[in-house]
């Protein structure tokens, strides 16, 4: 029981991640290059990029097709 939620949550993790990091370059069109679970993560993410890369500019953003309707219910026995 406890390895299938603990499955459950991994796979979740992958799935939900909302916060997108967007990479606009003056020659390309914008692109994502990154998604991230929490909003903390993107901006330290997008912070270390605007830091090392000067030509581009980068964009954090909520993707909301991305968060789930409905989650799944815990059963405890």
């Amino acid at each position: 029981m406890v390895q299938a939620v603990l499955s459950l949550q991994a796979a979740m993790s992958n799935l939900y991640q909302p916060w997108v990091i967007i990479a606009i370059f003056p020659t390309h069109k914008p692109q994502e290059i990154a998604r991230t679970r929490h909003r903390s993560d993107a901006d330290a993410h997008a912070r270390f990029l605007r830091r090392y890369v000067k030509q581009g500019e980068f964009q954090v953003m909520f993707d909301s097709d991305a968060a789930p309707t409905e989650l799944p219910l815990r059963t405890f026995r």
